[in-house]
Parts: structure tokens; sequence; C-alpha cells
């Protein structure tokens, strides 16, 4: 079947587990053929080009999350909805961060014909995060924020994943300060640093590097640095994300920045007396995040805050318990000076959580695609429409000239590998590259398609040179549609 998945990614190095996230697709499933769309960098193509017929849709978290950019979502929100809609199949959303401007998730499933949403709640709140009456009959399902990626786990263990001892700190943990709108949950894990670097001051018996990043990120790690600061840690700090305070519209969102910016020193209790009374915990929309599974993966401790980990982390089986009122902090230190009961609770975390197999990208992929298609892989024959564009790149006049010498030295070389051809491209665009970019692979049969498509060729669009034309460009597009390593 043939599957488009739009997302919307302005940056130019997103964070891993968003990448996960979205590419899990193409690369855990080998019976469907998946289409990337950037909506955010691609805007003239899916306004503009009529695609071919899909069997199913998925819209990721990336793009849906545009609204928090209200001026682009206003302009942009009703041609967004067109364009998911007007293609006849199923179609699936996999929402997060559901509690903040969710009036606009509901109103584009509603619109687009969205059939199937896949959440972060539970069911207890799924009446009140989508009601009927207002996103149809849909198909609810639970899903997690992240999963165990199998490139991560060999990658860690490249790293020295499977090495538990000698690792430089006893505790390690970072927590990100997130606004008050988030609600009481949402601060928590500032809260929870706070509580232990308090606890721990003037002890020499534990080594720590627990630190709060405060609004602007300092002292965050970034890409594989985080993944060396947990295998650094024998222990690490952490609790549900999530918030318990839905804002449909966004107005606790605007109330709470006003306050603030003329109160900058509004503690949290005072904010909400002001901004959101009696509103917090209305929906308990606490959700694992990635961090856990990548603490699993690296055999780090886990001391988490008390919560419903939905029975994929067991307390003082697969972590250490801390409780919600920190009461309990002198047992769980002794715990963690405890090397070998550490070192257990890993193991076990480590055998339920990455070894059974149970939370991988993999099992979430088939997920997603059973519940659209009811189980049904239809077996089609799947020609690559080239006209379908991945990573497209916005087009540029001064290579209109260059563009058609491509394309005749190209037709010359018709017979030679695609890689030759692909070098005789990039030479002709004056772009050294290697052949294994997968950038410049698509940047290319980008151009291609649009001088094969302009009026400059028409009268040649019944000849057997034309024809031969498309032939590259399907070849071209076969290279970077591949299943990634």
């Amino acid at each position: 079947m043939n599957i488009l998945v739009l997302y919307g990614l302005a940056e130019k190095e997103p964070r891993k587990t968003i990448l996960d996230s979205l590419y899990c697709f193409q690369n855990y499933d080998e019976k469907n053929i998946y289409y990337y769309l950037n909506i955010l960098k691609h805007e003239k193509i899916w306004k503009k080009f009529t695609f071919p017929k899909m069997d199913g849709i998925i819209i990721h978290y990336s793009m849906i999350s545009m609204r928090y950019d209200q001026e682009y979502w206003k302009k942009n929100k009703e041609e967004l909805i067109e364009f998911v809609k007007r293609h006849q199949c199923s179609k699936a959303i996999i929402p997060q961060d559901e509690y903040n401007y969710n009036g606009d998730v509901r109103d584009f499933i509603k619109q687009s014909g969205i059939n199937y949403i896949f959440t972060c709640a539970l069911e207890e709140d799924y009446e009140k995060l989508y009601p009927k009456c207002q996103v149809g009959e849909v198909v609810i399902t639970t899903v997690f924020t992240g999963y165990v990626d199998e490139v991560t786990i060999k990658t860690i263990e490249q790293r020295g994943g499977g090495i538990k001892k000698n690792r430089e700190y006893d505790i390690g943990y970072r927590a990100r300060q997130l606004p008050f709108w988030l609600g009481r949950h949402g601060q928590l894990k500032t809260q929870l640093a706070d509580a232990f670097l308090k606890h721990l001051d003037g002890r020499s018996d534990i080594k720590y590097d627990i630190k709060n990043t405060g609004l602007q990120g300092e002292h965050t790690f970034n890409g594989y640095d985080w993944i060396d600061f947990l295998l650094n840690c024998r222990t690490m700090l952490g609790c549900l994300g999530g918030s318990g305070l839905l804002d449909v519209d966004g107005s606790i969102f605007k109330k709470v920045e006003e306050y603030c910016n003329i109160h900058p020193t509004a503690e949290f209790n005072e904010v909400e007396r002001e901004c959101f009374p009696g509103l917090d915990n209305y929906i308990h929309l606490y959700a694992l995040s990635p961090r856990h599974f990548e603490c699993a993966i690296t055999k780090t401790c886990q001391l988490l805050v008390e919560g419903d980990y939905q029975g994929v982390f067991r307390p003082n089986i697969d972590f250490i318990e801390i409780k919600k009122d920190f009461s309990n902090m002198d047992s769980v230190i002794d715990k963690v000076k405890d090397v070998e009961y550490c070192e257990r609770i890993a193991d076990n975390c480590y055998q339920h959580v990455i070894k059974s197999g149970e939370y991988t990208y993999h099992c979430f992929t088939l997920k997603i695609i059973n519940v659209m298609f009811q189980g049904i892989y239809k077996k089609t024959r799947v020609y690559r429409k080239f006209v379908i564009i991945m990573y497209l790149h916005e087009l540029n006049e001064k290579f209109s000239k260059k563009v058609k010498c491509i394309y005749v030295n190209s037709l010359n070389l018709i017979r030679n590998t695609i890689i030759n051809s692909l070098n005789l491209i990039s030479r002709l665009i004056g772009i050294k590259v290697k052949v294994g970019n997968n950038d410049l692979k698509e940047f290319i049969a980008h151009r291609w398609y649009c001088f094969m498509e302009s009026d400059f060729l028409k009268p040649l669009k019944s000849t057997k040179l034309y024809q031969k034309g498309k032939i590259i460009l399907l070849k071209l597009y076969s290279i970077f549609n591949r299943k990634k390593d």
C-alpha cells in the first residue's frame, strides 16, 4: 500500500526522538511504501500539485504541533484540512501535548475526515479530549510518546551500554523548567531536582550531577551526548511527563503569559489562583517519555516519582520508587548506595522492557497499521509515482539552464549505472557530494521532476525520449525510497 506521512519540521537537526518516531514506519514496515512530506518546507508542493491516490495518510505529531504557532495555523489551517480531506483513504493522527490548543486538534480531526486517533491519553480521558459530538465517530487508541529504537540499542551497546560499573556519578538528572500554563504536574520535574539538591547538599558519600536547565535550556545534552551522560550515571531521577490542565482554546496560555509578564516573580500557587483556579487535574494526561526507555537501554537504574507507568515500569522491580511528597528520600539514598541492588533493578528493567521486545518502534508501527487497515495488507504492485516529493527544496530560477543541461546529458547515460548518472548530475549542478548523500539525490530528483513537468517539454511528452527521462527520474526516487539502514 502507498501511505503518505505528513510532518512539520523546520530545524536542520531535530531531536533524535522525533526522527525515531517519524521514520519508524519506513524503517520497520517492509510491506508498505511510505512517502514523507514536510508541510513546513514544501508548502508550494502540497498546495499546488495533485497527488496520486493514497491508501493511507498518517499525520505525525510534528505537523499537528504547528498549531502552537497560531499565526501560521490560522493562515494555513483551511488549506491543510482541504489537502487531507480530498484524499479518500484511511487517515490517522498521532498527536502529542494534546492538553494545549486541543480545540484546533478536534477541528482538524472532524473537518479533514480523520478515522483514527493514536493518543497519549488513557481511556478515561478520551471523551474529555475528543468529544464524539465534536470529532465524530473515530477509533481512539492509546500509545506512548516514544518507544525503543533498535538502531539506538545497537549504538548504545557500541558506546558501552552493557558496562554498569565504574560510572562517575551515583545520581544524574536534567530537569527543564516548564511554564506554569502546564499546570502543577508540569512543575514536578524541577521540584524533584530541587528536592534532591537540597537533600544531598553537603554530603560526600554521594556523587551527583543534578541540574535544572531553565527555560533557555542551559546545561542540556543533545544527541548522543545525552546517551553518554546516562552511561556515566548509575542512577537517574525521573517522573511522568504531561499535564493535567486542559487548555482547549489557548486562553489559559494567554492569561498565564500576560500575568507572568506583569508579575515576573509570581509563584505557581499565585498564578494558578489568578489564571486557572480549579481547572487543574481535569484530565490525567501523564505519560511515559522516551527518556524512560533510554535509561532502560543503558541499564541506568531509575529513581522515579510514584505514578501510573502503565505496567511497563514496575515499582521496586524495574525502578526505585520516590514518594510524591519526597518523604522517603533517606530510604532512596540508602538504596542508591547499594550498588548491587541498583544493578539488579537495572537488569530487571532491561529484561522486562528491552529484551521482551514489546515496547519497540517495530511493535508501534505494526499497531498503527493493523488498526488503520484492520490487520489486512493488500499485496499490490506499487508503481513509484514521481509526483510524490520528499524533502523538496524551493525552486530557484538560476538553476533552470543547468537543469535542462542535466536532462540532455543524462539521457545519454541511460545505459550506465544510476550512480554514474548521479555523479554527472551533481557535477553539472556544481555541488560536490558523496554518493551516499540522500538529500542531494532528493534535491536532484525534484529538479528533474520540475523540469519534466515544465512547459518547455510539453511538445516532447508523447515521445520515447521523454519516457526515457521519466525512467531516470523513477530510478532516482527508488534510491532514496529504500528502507533505511
